[in-house]
């Protein structure tokens, strides 16, 4: 490899960083070995270097954001041992059995589109199943399907079924609604035939027993009859002066979607007030809180995140914009890899990288001793201390201590160089950041270039 010096020029004080590459040409006798291995001096006797051999071509990435591919909807790749690896398609199940959940890449989001197809059958002819994209499948009644054809009876379609209920008052005087008339008569308004005994009168809402009086029958209006009704629970129906007559119908709130509760209109005895009354339901219920389902317990919405948790601990499931839910990699920063450790994520360096550095990211990790960097490998040639070896030099000073005088700092005494002067300072074995910076932000630390910056209190993200 050829010497490369590399300036870099970091605008946020004053003076520049420079950074040397040390690193010499192959030697001649040895390829792929430093020609520092082997001196010429007599600090050496000829022997080899304490170097590595240089750590070859250049990995595919470093950090997850060079891997990805601005796609949405395939999820978030990262980057694993240097090397790219596809993301993990976003999920955008919301838990509702009747939606069509798709993730649009125009939008960047997910997608609930409801398809009542999706919902069972009722097994009564008069429902139907509707999608409510917060409920769910949901039952509606249809009574124009439960028509008989019979003028005197009231047709609705009731929880089992349609129901048939004959009402005397929608026929004319001195007749009755017979829905199974004597002598095979159709269905309908009959007329209250002449009579010799009281058997022969028919029964009539809201009256009590018939009784043949002159070959007449006649009747005493009641209070309180039961087959004064209607399958409605919603219409006033009651008995007055001997006729069953109905009122205005009232009209409950609708249900609410997140609330466990329906108002449900509830008749009093005589049946002439109707009044609403909040009783639990059961079925779906709208969350609250985004990638969650709710079912509705003892009149309560109890949510469950739809978000399940990946087999990947170097995963973790979010919530997108769009109530989808996406595995995203864990952040371990630059040339490091997450593994997946028996207690949890591990960050370990790629290969050519050492010691993991904790940085307000996650990690950061510094190059090796040979990987191509400003440093060798050869911290101190083996010679004796004090002997010239053939570039004029101490046999003891190498590449690393050059570097150190360039303005870096070894603040662990581990032979490496992380600590840059500017903006920065060895504390405790550490390089921390000598920065006063202004309101809502804080003193970072960028561990690869060894400097002090000031970035915002949140994430360190540099200021516009």
């Amino acid at each position: 490899m050829r010497p490369l010096l590399s300036l870099i020029c970091v605008g946020l004080a004053s003076g520049c960083g420079v950074l040397l590459d040390l690193d010499p040409p192959d030697d001649a006798s040895a390829p792929g070995l430093d020609a520092a291995l082997a001196d010429a001096g007599v600090g050496d006797g000829g022997g080899m270097d304490a170097a590595r051999p240089d750590a070859g071509p250049p990995v595919e990435c470093s950090i997850d954001e060079t891997c990805g591919d601005d796609s949405f909807c395939n999820g978030a790749e990262r980057c694993d041992l240097g090397a790219c690896v596809a993301g993990r398609p976003v999920s955008c199940d919301d838990g509702v059995r009747c939606t069509v959940d798709e993730c649009d890449e125009a939008s960047r989001a997910c997608g609930h589109r409801p398809d009542a197809t999706l919902c069972p059958t009722p097994d009564v002819v008069c429902l139907s199943a509707t999608c409510d994209p917060a409920l769910g499948c949901v039952v509606e009644r249809d009574d124009t399907a439960c028509d008989d054809g019979v003028h005197c009876t009231v047709d609705r379609c009731g929880p089992t079924g349609c129901e048939h209920v004959p009402r005397d008052a929608l026929c004319a005087a001195g007749e009755y609604c017979a829905v199974s008339p004597d002598a095979g008569g159709s269905p309908g308004c009959v007329r209250i035939p002449d009579c010799s005994t009281d058997a022969e009168c028919p029964a009539l809402q809201c009256n009590g027993p018939g009784r043949c009086e002159g070959g007449v029958c006649t009747y005493s209006p009641i209070t309180l009859d039961p087959t004064c009704t209607d399958p409605d629970p919603c219409l006033p129906v009651f008995c007055d002066e001997g006729t069953c007559r109905t009122g205005t119908r009232t009209v409950c709130p609708a249900s609410d979607p997140n609330v466990c509760t329906v108002e449900e209109c509830l008749r009093n005895e005589t049946g002439n007030t109707v009044t609403c009354a909040s009783v639990p339901r059961t079925g779906a219920c709208s969350p609250s809180a985004p990638c969650s389902m709710g079912t509705c317990m003892s009149g309560t919405c109890v949510e469950t995140s739809i978000c399940s948790t990946p087999a990947d601990a170097c995963y973790v499931s979010t919530c997108t914009g769009g109530g989808g839910c996406a595995d995203t990699p864990v952040a371990c920063g630059a040339n490091a890899t997450c593994l997946a450790g028996a207690g949890g994520p591990v960050c370990a360096c790629n290969p050519g990288y050492e010691r993991c550095e904790p940085t307000d990211f996650g990690c950061a990790c510094l190059a090796a001793s040979d990987a191509g960097t400003a440093i060798d490998a050869g911290r101190r040639d083996a010679g004796a201390t004090g002997t010239a070896d053939a570039g004029g030099r101490d046999a003891g000073f190498d590449a690393g201590d050059l570097a150190c005088t360039l303005g870096r700092m070894d603040c662990d005494m581990n032979g490496s160089c992380e600590c840059r002067g500017l903006l920065s300072r060895c504390l405790a074995g550490r390089c921390e950041c000598l920065l006063t910076c202004g309101l809502g932000q804080v003193c970072c630390r960028d561990m690869m270039l060894g400097i002090g910056y000031c970035g915002r209190a949140s994430d360190c993200s540099m200021p516009p």
